[in-house]
């Protein structure tokens, strides 16, 4: 109910790509996916970079910056032992099994785990309260999910710019990708090819 609210929300925003804050934006959603765990932030990007196929750069750096921001600031709040947080209540919208795998993989390789899952299509959620609970500093923190994003958006971003009918053959991007874009939005053209 949520995620489809805020996916109807996107795509009325989504006419106002052209703006200046609305990349902003959309990194403010990528760092609060952290904390409601359900921002499409892979169809977000790519159905900004298939609208402004020229900010694909500015696209991929900002919510780079942006996940990573949230990453970092989850990570100082369940350290800090801040009772804003309760990251216990978000356990089991994960799945068990996903949570003790990714619990095992980051306590077994440190940040370099956290790179690979900010890779990955799985939820960073569990890696970095892991991380953050064995005290792993918030500058690893920051950097290991830095560049697992920057891989990560930046292959999309370029796919999303230069050939968005190969990226979009990847059945849950265009999954993501096709919820995002609203009954009138240019993206279709390409989903239906």
């Amino acid at each position: 109910m949520i995620l489809d609210k805020l996916i109807q929300i996107m795509r009325q925003l989504q006419s106002f790509a052209d703006r200046p804050w609305y990349l902003p934006f959309i990194a403010f959603l990528g760092g609060l996916d952290l904390f409601i765990l359900i921002v499409p932030t892979d169809g977000l990007l790519i159905s900004y970079v298939m609208l402004r196929p020229k900010h694909w750069i500015r696209a991929f750096i900002a919510l780079s910056i942006g996940c990573t921001l949230g990453a970092w600031l989850l990570a100082f709040l369940i350290q800090s032992g801040s009772s804003f947080f309760d990251y216990h209540s978000l356990h089991s919208r994960i799945g068990e099994d996903t949570w003790l795998w990714i619990d095992n993989f980051v306590d077994n390789r440190g940040a370099l785990a956290l790179g690979i899952l900010a890779l990955l299509p799985l939820p960073q959620f569990p890696g970095i309260v892991v991380a953050a609970l064995a005290e792993m500093p918030l500058t690893d923190i920051f950097f290991a999910v830095l560049a697992g994003r920057v891989v990560k958006f930046a292959i999309f971003s370029y796919g999303a710019s230069h050939a968005p009918k190969l990226l979009l053959k990847l059945p849950l991007l265009k999954k993501e990708v096709a919820a995002m874009a609203g009954p009138r939005s240019p993206i279709n053209k390409v989903l239906k090819e």
